[in-house]
């Protein structure tokens, strides 16, 4: 998932998705755009991914 932000793009990390439904995954993307406009999005979020 990429997320745009006044800094730019971002990459979180949506971990587990694959144990979550359509509205758990829509959810979890929802909350990394709100950190990422408001500028909260932490490391941990953004590493890990493949």
């Amino acid at each position: 998932v990429a997320v745009s932000s006044d800094r730019g793009l971002v990459v979180p990390v949506l971990r587990n998705a694959e144990h979550m439904s359509l509205a758990e995954i829509e959810g979890g993307i929802a909350t990394f755009g709100k950190k990422a406009r408001d500028g909260k999005l932490s490391i941990d979020e953004m590493t890990g991914g493949t």
